[in-house]
């Protein structure tokens, strides 16, 4: 529900930020406050989403792993946390990244919005990581970058890898098998012995 009021808030502020676009006139200060807000609300429910969406992801991992720590966390009025720690993030996010970046947004007629930056600030370094990885990805000749892939890799998929096995483990229970197994072998043999 909360990501459905996420959505709606930003369709609600284009709506309304399109009407004003429409109607005023591009040197009236309202043009330019408008597009600032509409830039902010964009990329604020943007970065929500996204972190929202991981204490999500979290909350479904925690239910399979560490069922305590989910009820703790996401259960009852304490859901509020995860929510008001999404908002305050998002909402850092979109402040740092768009001052840090200068981003502006322009509309374009017929066309619809462009958001442009200079190429520093937060973007940047997110930039930079990309093309630091793509970089590795192309000289394919130097191992270090191919163990560094390799490990990247590893690394992304070891929470998809490990649940399916801890989840195994879990049911399994090996330490009380065996000691199953072993009582009952003692069991047996006593009866056996009774028998002769």
């Amino acid at each position: 529900m909360v990501l459905a009021i996420s959505v709606i808030i930003r369709s609600l502020t284009s709506l309304i930020v399109n009407i004003i676009l429409s109607i005023a006139h591009r040197k009236l200060p309202i043009y330019n406050i408008s597009l600032s807000i509409w830039l902010y609300v964009d990329y604020c429910t943007g970065y929500f989403s996204n972190i929202l969406i991981f204490f999500m992801s979290l909350n479904r991992c925690l239910c399979f792993v560490k069922r305590h720590w989910g009820e703790a966390i996401f259960e009852g009025k304490r859901i509020c946390l995860p929510i008001l720690i999404s908002v305050v993030l998002s909402v850092a996010s979109a402040i740092v990244s768009i001052r840090s970046s200068g981003i502006r947004r322009l509309v374009i007629d017929g066309a619809g919005f462009v958001d442009w930056g200079e190429p520093e600030g937060l973007k940047m370094i997110m930039a930079l990581i990309f093309e630091i990885l793509y970089f590795l990805d192309r000289i394919s000749a130097i191992s270090i970058g191919i163990t560094l892939i390799a490990v990247v890799n590893i690394v992304n998929y070891l929470p998809e890898i490990s649940l399916p096995f801890l989840i195994i483990l879990n049911t399994l229970r090996p330490i009380r098998r065996v000691s199953v197994m072993v009582a009952g072998s003692q069991t047996q043999s006593q009866v056996s012995g009774r028998r002769k």
